[in-house]
């Protein structure tokens, strides 16, 4: 009888050291996402833009006006945007694969997704969201309240497919119930709040204080504190290099918000994009901080992207005609080759680089507000 009740007792033990040992395993996961890990100021950070360079004049594109952000729901996305807990096991946010500090890209051709899988796709700067109409590189949303959501329900980034699971995951936290409540008069939260807040955030990322936008961002440009490589840069890419074909308007994006274009990067192409190769042409904004290059990341370096428009465009047979003919725009010739000579190379590359935003990537109202 001693020996069975000693059995018993050994097994009730174990059974409470196994559910002690899971109890404080889940209190170690909950533990970074506690009060005390959520520094925000104690000041609501301003996130309306009242004023905007002429340049960007009607180039508001979705339906959110910046003047009308509400800092206190731009909040909640800011929070939202770097919260690991909209992941389906609490290992990724927005912020792990668009980071502050590259313009909101992601410094690998293919992101790393919430259990270890890569994306296809490079992660592409998401600034100045307010000038698009369409999004990711295949256009394939036309609403930033829909985009912002996606990746949330994505099978390899965040792996969320029930977006009702979250809006009780965000419910049983600690801080989620008061912000709302803040921003919105109810600590309710929904979808579309969570649609609404990370839209808002992402509408207060305006890019607009490069050393170009200081010196007027357009063609036009205060020539005064360049340096002769830049100014021989600006020159060849409105000039020779012929980069404004496709780039251009203030986010030097493309003649307008869809324009499409098959570079000629391959022959055949694993990705067909939108159809035949052809993507989103990409804005330049800060182009020098958003490596690797192109849908698929295969190019290093700017230097590389240049060297393809220079030798290495592949005569694809849907070919933009932009990059057709000796001056462009031929349909019927060879593919173009620009025979930049390598001081034409940095030269161009020198120009890139004012279109660098420091301010943008410093402002500690777009970091992570969640103490790692």
């Amino acid at each position: 009888m001693k020996k069975k009740n000693l059995i018993l007792s050994f097994t009730f033990l174990c059974a409470l050291l196994v559910v002690f040992t899971a109890c404080n395993k889940e209190a170690e996961q909950d533990l970074p996402y506690k009060n005390n890990n959520l520094k925000l100021p104690a000041e609501v950070a301003e996130y309306r833009v009242t004023e905007l360079p002429e340049s960007f004049a009607n180039q508001i594109s979705n339906s959110q006006s910046l003047e009308d952000i509400s800092n206190e729901v731009a909040t909640i996305g800011r929070v939202l945007f770097y919260d690991t807990k909209l992941s389906v096991n609490n290992l990724v946010s927005c912020g792990s694969c668009h980071k502050q500090e590259f313009a909101f890209s992601d410094p690998v051709a293919g992101s790393t997704g919430f259990d270890g899988d890569k994306t296809p796709r490079n992660a592409q700067s998401i600034v100045n969201c307010f000038t698009k109409k369409s999004f990711f590189w295949d256009g394939r949303v036309r609403d930033l309240n829909e985009m912002v959501l996606k990746p949330i329900g994505n099978h390899i980034e965040m792996g969320l497919e029930e977006l009702d699971e979250l809006e009780v995951k965000l419910a049983n936290t600690d801080y989620y119930p008061a912000l709302f409540e803040a921003a919105y008069g109810s600590s309710e939260i929904t979808k579309e709040k969570i649609a609404d807040g990370l839209t808002q955030f992402l509408n207060a990322l305006v890019s607009i204080d490069s050393k170009f936008d200081k010196a007027g961002g357009e063609f036009f440009f205060n020539q005064e504190g360049f340096t002769a490589s830049e100014l021989a840069g600006a020159e060849l890419f409105w000039g020779r290099a012929r980069c404004a074909d496709c780039h251009s308007g203030v986010n030097m994006r493309g003649w307008n918000d869809e324009d499409v274009a098959n570079i000629g990067l391959d022959v055949e192409y694993k990705d067909q994009g939108i159809e035949n190769g052809h993507f989103l042409v990409p804005s330049l904004r800060n182009v020098a901080l958003t490596a690797p290059y192109m849908h698929d990341g295969r190019f290093a370096s700017l230097r590389d992207v240049v060297n393809h428009y220079n030798k290495g465009i592949q005569d694809h047979p849907q070919l933009d005609s932009r990059l057709r003919g000796e001056f462009g725009w031929d349909p019927t010739g060879d593919p173009t080759v620009l025979n930049l000579s390598d001081k034409q190379v940095d030269d161009l590359v020198a120009f890139l680089n004012t279109f660098t935003d420091e301010v943008l990537i410093a402002d500690t109202k777009f970091s992570d507000p969640f103490v790692r």
